[in-house]
């Protein structure tokens, strides 16, 4: 099983790197005691439920974090494959973090100033032993995840979902590109095509059959492909592309079809149609 154990100083990104690690299909835990990481992958291991886990465990669990080392070595001894990511920052970009979130340091009965002092050096064993080290101090939350990524050797593939609706029923406020395609003639006012919706072949054939139809899902096409990357290098992962027509039924979904058509090609997408039950 990969085991990956997300630990370090308080305020330095932990939660968000177990985020990171679930949108990547990973089992979580956070503040798991280091003694009962055995029998929870163990539980895990027989149950079936993933390959993948990742535990958060830091001072939260008090004099019972010396045992991590060596719980990880009995993992080690049992052929499982476990990285310790150890993240941390400058004391003051903490005090400026804990500050703003206005959130309590877990040693709450000291000056924050001192109460990170002293979990800088109950931590000192942790991080010796730690594989991967990260300093978050000037690091976005798209610059973490980047690195949260290549350390946990994870493909970084966007998902993408091209859905087709209908603007009388109301704009897709979940889109993060609106397509309007209600430019091209509408197969509705076609007696043979009304009843008909844009994954038959008859209407489909009559939507491409405009030379601005594919010029048009070229260029979408195009902008998305030159998007991507950046979208990814931001930390965005998923995409999601609205085309509408009137009432979400010929052209927009004929268009939809073809556009997801051409990206899976290349990236993981999927067709969706909003309006599908009011055909």
């Amino acid at each position: 099983m990969k085991i990956v154990i997300i630990t370090g100083m308080s305020g330095a990104g932990k939660t968000t790197a177990l985020n990171f690690c679930q949108d990547n299909n990973y089992h979580i835990i956070d503040n798991l005691p280091p003694t009962l990481l055995e029998e929870y992958i163990e539980t895990i291991n027989k149950q079936n439920i993933t390959e993948k886990v990742a535990v958060g465990v830091d001072i939260r669990a008090g004099s019972l974090l010396k045992e991590l080392n060596r719980e990880v070595s009995k993992l080690l001894k049992s052929n499982h494959d476990v990285k310790i990511i150890y993240l941390d920052a400058e004391t003051s970009e903490l005090i400026r973090r804990f500050q703003e979130n206005r959130r309590p340091h877990p040693y709450k009965d000291l000056t924050l100033e001192k109460a990170i002092e002293k979990e800088r050096y109950d931590l000192l064993e942790v991080r010796e032993f730690a594989n991967e080290y990260l300093d978050t101090t000037y690091m976005k939350v798209s610059q973490l995840k980047n690195n949260i990524i290549q350390l946990l050797d994870e493909k970084c593939e966007a998902k993408i979902q091209v859905v087709s609706f209908g603007y009388k029923y109301g704009i897709l406020k979940e889109a993060d590109y609106l397509f309007d395609v209600r430019f091209i003639d509408n197969p509705f006012y076609i007696k043979e095509l009304k009843h008909k919706t844009g994954k038959d072949k008859e209407v489909a054939d009559y939507v491409m059959s405009f030379p601005i139809t594919n010029e048009f899902i070229d260029m979408v096409v195009n902008l998305i492909e030159k998007l991507i990357p950046e979208f990814i290098n931001q930390g965005k992962r998923q995409l999601v592309i609205g085309v509408g027509c009137t009432g979400g039924q010929h052209r927009s979904v004929s268009i939809s079809e073809e556009i997801n058509k051409k990206l899976k090609e290349k990236y993981n997408s999927q067709i969706y149609h909003r309006e599908e039950n009011n055909w």
